[in-house]
């Protein structure tokens, strides 16, 4: 596998985009919540947060931080990403 390009500063912006939009939607997940339930609180917050990259990535193999950059995840066999690649990948963020 050859790589082509330096993509390390739009891989660092689509980090910061990905991060600011993950963030903003648990927070608006979890101000849903009640009070009185920290731990569905603390669930949501990091479901959320998750979720945003592992369905992103499922479904058309980028975030919208990607999609601004540019950028789309593969596989090593150079496959667009799947739920089994983009779960993988979720579990170790």
């Amino acid at each position: 596998m050859t790589i082509i390009g330096d993509a390390s500063k739009a891989r660092l912006l689509a980090l910061f985009i990905d991060h600011f939009i993950a963030f903003s939607l648990m927070m608006l997940v979890v101000a849903f919540v009640p009070e009185s339930l920290p731990q569905m609180k603390a669930f949501f917050f990091i479901f959320t947060y998750l979720a945003y990259f592992v369905v992103l990535e499922a479904l058309w193999s980028r975030t919208l931080g990607k999609f601004v950059q540019g950028l789309v995840v593969r596989k090593l066999d150079g496959n667009r990403c799947d739920w089994k690649a983009a779960l993988i990948r979720g579990s170790l963020r």
